[in-house]
């Protein structure tokens, strides 16, 4: 089962799920524009339950195995800072939990944010630190221990995946890779900061990718952080989507601040999961302006 089944990383999760015949339940708010999103196949079966519903999902009698949790409300740059909106987050996880258990699951994976870790300035391994700062990284930390906690009392595995920078053809609109290419494709220049800053991407079909491969391969408790094996400048990006659309002359490098750098070792993934990135940056943006172009 999996909630948060029409986001980008949802969505690429139900995809590799589907090419490898696993029969997925998506649980999906009713009036959602995103649910046009979804394949159309024989597997996928679409319950009608918002985060709110979650407590009075009943599903038929079924062997389920792995119940992934990726939905969350208040993403965007305003509901990240409402502690409130938040607070309500952390319920709807252990909400979650509860349905898993109840529908015999054997996992509960959850999706955790860099965000947990607040600002780092050096690479984010193992031993760094959780020092959140804002609404939304608090929340994701306080969700990944209390769903951890009730998973242990309910005999479940629980399995946390701290996702860093994903992008992808189904991003949401404001993210750097949309508004570079939305304004390359426009004519308009783009203003970003200074860039200096070491960054890491991944794509959404890698992310869905390493998702199964936790649901699939992993038995006991685990945390792993979810991330690129590509680390480079963030201006390096910038100028490959604009080498690609050959729009340099549309780059601004004028914008006060930055975010820290985004630095991390994903050595667990590959020693545990055998998982290493198979889409390359260029590659990833390639297929996002020809969604925009086709969407136009």
């Amino acid at each position: 089962m999996v909630t948060g089944a029409t986001g980008m990383i949802g969505l690429a999760l139900i995809k590799e799920c589907l090419k490898h015949n696993t029969e997925v339940y998506a649980c999906v708010r009713p009036d959602s524009a995103r649910n046009r999103r979804l394949p159309d196949s024989g597997l996928l079966h679409v319950i009608n339950a918002g985060l709110e519903d979650l407590q009075s999902v009943r599903i038929p009698e079924k062997d389920f195995d792995v119940f992934y949790h990726f939905g969350w409300s208040g993403t965007d740059r305003t509901g990240r800072e409402d502690f409130f909106l938040q607070e309500r987050n952390v319920g709807f996880t252990l909400n979650a939990v509860r349905l898993a258990s109840d529908i015999g699951c054997k996992k509960f994976i959850g999706a955790g944010s860099q965000a947990e870790y607040g600002p780092v300035n050096g690479e984010i391994d193992d031993l760094t630190p959780l020092q959140a700062v804002s609404a939304y990284g608090i929340a994701k930390d306080s969700a990944g221990k209390m769903s951890r906690g009730l998973c242990s009392q309910l005999g479940l595995v629980h399995i946390w995946g701290r996702i860093f920078s994903v992008y992808g053809v189904n991003d949401k609109a404001g993210t750097m890779t949309d508004y570079a290419v939305r304004s390359f494709a426009a004519g308009r220049k783009a203003h970003f900061s200074e860039g200096s800053q070491v960054w890491n991407y991944l794509n959404e079909e890698d992310a869905g990718r390493v998702f199964y491969l936790m649901g699939e391969k992993i038995c006991t408790d685990r945390v792993y952080r979810v991330a690129g094996s590509e680390q480079k400048k963030l201006r390096d990006y910038i100028y490959d989507i604009a080498d690609l659309m050959d729009a340099r002359d549309l780059c601004v490098f004028d914008r006060e601040g930055g975010a820290c750098p985004l630095m991390t070792d994903i050595s667990p993934l590959e020693k545990e999961l055998g998982f290493r990135p198979v889409v390359e940056f260029k590659e990833g943006i390639k297929r996002m302006i020809k969604a925009y172009e086709m969407d136009k």
